[in-house]
């Protein structure tokens, strides 16, 4: 698979990884929230996400200082940024590991995930697309369990991210299949990416040898 590196840490959060990665996506970002911003880039002054709590979702928002420290549970889901001008930049996650480290001038995050982070920079790329249907399959797994949503809840927490996002993967595939993508360009963009990515994880031989579904998961 393709390595692809974002270092840049003037910008407020970098993406650092050390094996292959699936296309668009990373397995690692760091984020730094500054005691005093530059006002010369993007300087986040947030963190928003949503870890776990007495064993249900919690919606959290890390700052400087933070009392937070040690290791947190993240959950599938958006991974906001914000700085004093509001300005946002925004990532999606299947769920991973988060590090906060308070420092002498800047709490630095570090979130782990076996599966892809994506970068939301661009509605139209091809990881943007694939973030958006994702979010849009996991909310309609939750809606079928109106009114017990806790069981939902209890399911995504104990949900492997990796497994979670190879699930997407093949249900997204299977629904653009049934679909016109060869004459939406959307479509067509967003099956692109879903069946080189397919043939990756079997060139890496990454795949389980139980698919697991959606269904099975949530």
């Amino acid at each position: 698979m393709k390595q692809r590196y974002l270092t840049n840490s003037n910008l407020g959060y970098t993406f650092t990884h050390e094996k292959h990665t699936i296309e668009g996506g990373f397995p690692n970002l760091k984020v730094y929230l500054r005691e005093t911003p530059s006002g010369t880039h993007f300087d986040p002054e947030t963190m928003s996400l949503t870890s776990v709590a007495d064993g249900k979702p919690n919606d959290v928002v890390i700052h400087h200082p933070t009392q937070m420290h040690g290791e947190l549970q993240v959950l599938a889901g958006r991974v906001i940024l914000t700085d004093r001008r509001q300005h946002k930049v925004e990532f999606f996650t299947f769920g991973g590991k988060l590090i906060v480290d308070q420092k002498a001038d800047l709490v630095e995050c570090t979130l782990n995930s076996d599966a892809p982070i994506y970068l939301l920079d661009d509605q139209e790329s091809a990881p943007s697309l694939f973030a958006e249907d994702a979010e849009i399959m996991l909310a309609e797994r939750r809606a079928s369990y109106i009114p017990h949503e806790e069981d939902f809840d209890k399911r995504l927490i104990e949900a492997d991210p990796f497994h979670l996002f190879i699930a997407v993967l093949h249900a997204l595939s299977e629904k653009l299949e049934r679909l016109p993508y060869k004459r939406i360009k959307r479509l067509y963009k967003l099956h692109q990416y879903v069946t080189e990515n397919l043939k990756l994880l079997g060139d890496y031989e990454m795949e389980p040898e139980e698919l697991p579904t959606l269904e099975s998961l949530l």
